[in-house]
């Protein structure tokens, strides 16, 4: 069935389910067109740091419906393998026996199909905004995913990209009409320009993907330059590759359609047209006065709407981003939006808006957070937020990737209490690389053949001011938000699609061990832990698509192909395997004290520079919720039990115990603690009496 949509509503969308009280899924009755009237949701979440998000590849996770099996290869990490909604529904007992709360899908909508010979299975290209990748099934699928969920008590996070689109159109450099690649010149320059240069040295011209212009693509042709190129959206239906959708947008919701809103997203004035990005960090170099917080730059930030967006409250908003990191499509051919536009921002929250009430999901996964513009993620999400209070859901949760290790860059996109609730802790992902992957008792050539102490995870977390690196995040909520700081709640990770498994440099069986410590610290750090598919499977994968295995494959596993001693009887989808086991145990101990999810940080902190004296491999803070506090100690070195001799906590005297189960104590005397603790260790220390009362 085929509905046709007026208001605000886009060219012919295929019927979905009703929203009904009860949450449950009628495709009879369907909302069919944004910002429908009548639709009410619920808010399924109370507090964001209560949660441990589960992040998963739809086509790599299971194959639920063979049905939606088309161009499907399960030959290459690079095609379709076939898993779908449907597959996540047949396995939530298993995400749920893991402790997980929040399951975050890749993207959900129709994407170009195919590029270059690689598939669109992650859903970074999309071709339309507003319908579904027949890939992973209908909509009333992704929405009884997403009721079932909510019936375990389980929310939803959907992954969405507004900085670009998939390669749908091609820079018509020789005006011929149709997209090529050529090579021009005599063959002694080693630029790839995207054009050719007026000396005659080679260059390779591409169509599809050319170098970044300032000024724009050039029309180029034996004759001499001819203008700006004009771009053509390709017209390949069998592969989805046309121009993007949707279209027919009434952007003032007046029930009319002008002649730019018929056009919508197909509009070539939508994308800023200057070629490929190569060059990130153009005025990066200066931005390193980490001690007032301040950064001066060759290059002042703009919004592009003549606006400044360099400064806020007088201090740099963090970054010398350049041109092409705003401006540039993205590497693989990938359009960039021109989100500056006023009329792109109301598509953008029109059309995302409408996957809200499509799914009832819970919140907002962003990609590419530092390729757009501040002020377009003032505008977005503050337009979010309006839209899910009015369908009466409450603390719906926007957090932002930006792929970075700078932490002011990172809290910048926090600066504004219109802007996102969150983003990904790059610089804590790589702090944790350092200090477990090459700890005391490792001094392998993957870590330069030099061991390090704790004193990198004290650098990152608290050397530059009180409360640590977080002091940079705001410590105010969002407006209309979810309630909470986004200093608090930072989303930690180890693993993600765009970064090798942390197994990949340490496959034995230390390596393990190191994995199961660094989750520890982790699952029980401030902020909400997410975890990548695969890594409770032991997953070793390498960089992109090496990191992007099938759930099935048993091969993907260290158990299997390795360290098949470690465990000689693993299967795919095992949860007794020692790394499944070990992140259900510490979750379990973080869902029932309540300090190790809402607990404030200590700003003291034991840590320890040394790499072979007796505390060395130690680092040690405590968490304080309620007037009552959980001190977490971990042990980093690979080989010895360290001590921690002396750190002040917030007890008199007594006996800490673990909460984790060990038979490890603490002895505390005139509020010292002193604990041995053993190699790749960490330990949740409570007051003897209280470890009843947590039940456990």
């Amino acid at each position: 069935m085929i509905k046709h949509l007026s208001r605000f509503a886009f060219a012919a969308l295929f019927a979905i389910s009703a929203f009904h009280a009860t949450g449950c899924v009628d495709v009879e009755n369907l909302p069919v067109k944004p910002f429908e009237e009548g639709i009410q949701l619920s808010t399924h979440v109370q507090d964001w740091r209560d949660e441990v998000i589960y992040q998963l590849i739809v086509d790599r996770f299971q194959n639920g419906d063979v049905n939606n099996d088309f161009n499907v290869d399960t030959r290459s990490l690079g095609r379709y393998h076939g898993g779908d909604w449907q597959g996540i529904i047949d396995r939530l007992d298993y995400l749920q026996e893991l402790g997980v709360t929040t399951l975050w899908i890749s993207p959900v909508v129709k994407n170009v199909e195919e590029d270059a010979g690689f598939a669109s299975y992650h859903g970074y290209w999309t071709q339309d905004f507003i319908k579904h990748n027949p890939h992973f099934g209908d909509l009333a699928t992704l929405r009884r995913l997403s009721d079932e969920l909510h019936k375990r008590g389980m929310k939803l996070i959907l992954d969405i990209v507004t900085n670009h689109v998939g390669q749908v159109f091609f820079y018509d450099i020789n005006m011929n009409g149709s997209a090529q690649e050529w090579l021009s010149g005599r063959g002694d320059n080693e630029r790839n320009s995207g054009r050719t240069n007026d000396d005659g040295s080679l260059s390779r011209i591409t169509e599809y993907d050319p170098d970044f212009l300032a000024h724009g693509i050039d029309a180029y042709t034996s004759m001499g330059i001819s203008g700006k190129a004009p771009i053509v959206f390709f017209d390949m239906p069998a592969i989805s590759r046309m121009a993007p959708g949707p279209k027919n947008i009434d952007f003032n919701n007046d029930g009319s359609i002008g002649p730019l809103e018929a056009i919508g997203f197909a509009n070539p004035d939508w994308y800023h047209q200057k070629g490929r990005t190569y060059d990130y960090d153009a005025g990066a170099g200066s931005c390193t006065d980490y001690t007032n917080f301040t950064c001066l730059c060759p290059h002042k930030l703009t919004n592009y709407d003549g606006t400044d967006g360099g400064y806020l409250d007088g201090e740099m908003r963090g970054y010398c981003q350049n041109d092409q990191t705003l401006l540039g499509d993205f590497p693989g051919g990938l359009k960039d939006v021109a989100t500056e536009r006023p009329d792109v921002r109301q598509a953008m929250i029109a059309v995302f808006s409408y996957w809200i009430d499509v799914t009832d999901c819970d919140g907002f996964r962003i990609d590419t957070l530092k390729h757009v513009e501040y002020s377009f993620w003032e505008t977005f999400a503050k337009g979010i937020r309006e839209h899910a209070a009015k369908r009466g859901k409450k603390n719906f949760l926007m957090f932002g990737e930006a792929f970075d290790g700078n932490d002011i860059l990172l809290a910048s996109y926090t600066k504004n209490t219109d802007s996102v609730d969150s983003v990904f802790l790059f610089s804590q992902k790589y702090a944790i690389d350092g200090a477990f992957k090459c700890a005391p008792g490792n001094a392998s050539p993957d870590c330069g053949g030099n061991s390090q102490g704790t004193a990198g995870l004290y650098g990152w977390d608290y050397t530059y001011g009180k409360g640590g690196r977080h002091a940079l995040f705001s410590d105010e909520p969002r407006n209309g938000g979810i309630g909470i700081a986004p200093r608090d709640v930072l989303v930690n990770f180890l693993d993600n699609h765009d970064v090798m498994r942390y197994l990949y440099n340490r496959r034995d069986e230390k390596g393990v061990d190191s994995l199961k410590n660094a989750l520890s610290f982790l699952i029980l750090q401030r902020g909400i832990p997410c975890i990548y598919y695969g890594t409770e499977q032991g997953f070793y994968g390498g960089n992109d698509p090496a990191n992007r295995e099938n759930m099935s494959d048993p091969t993907a596993s260290i158990f299997y192909s390795i360290q098949k001693s470690l465990y000689p009887n693993y299967q795919p989808w095992d949860t007794g395997n020692p790394i499944f086991k070990h992140i259900k145990k510490v979750i379990n101990v973080r869902k029932k004290i309540p300090a190790l999810r809402r607990g404030t940080v200590s700003d003291k902190v034991w840590y320890s520079e040394d790499t072979t004296g007796s505390q060395a491999g130690i680092y040690a803070f405590y968490r304080t919720y309620e007037d009552k506090s959980a001190l977490i100690v971990v042990n980093t070195h690979e080989t010895q039990t360290s001590t921690m001799d002396g750190f002040e906590v917030p007890w008199s005297g007594g006996t800490l115990v673990d909460a984790l189960g060990s038979d490890t104590t603490a002895t505390v005397s005139a509020n010292r603690a002193t604990v041995n603790v053993p190699p790749m260790t960490t330990l949740v220390l409570i007051p003897e009496g209280e470890k009843s009362g947590y039940g456990l």
